[in-house]
């Protein structure tokens, strides 16, 4: 499952905006703000952009 925390770590390690990623990866600040502001899972596709937006797998993504 897509874990919030880590996306969260992910993205202030970056040191960019959520403007600034939202470029990066292709992915609305819309749903970006709604991943998490408000705990929406993001479908697969979204996860796979968020991911490459930060350089890493997929699976950085998910819970342990």
């Amino acid at each position: 499952m897509f874990s919030v925390k880590k996306f969260r770590v992910l993205l202030a390690d970056s040191g960019l905006t959520i403007r600034e990623f939202s470029k990066v990866c292709g992915v609305t600040t819309s749903t970006i703000s709604q991943i998490l502001n408000h705990g929406v899972k993001p479908e697969i596709t979204t996860i796979g952009k968020l991911a490459k937006g930060f350089g890493v797998s997929a699976a950085a993504l998910m819970d342990d």
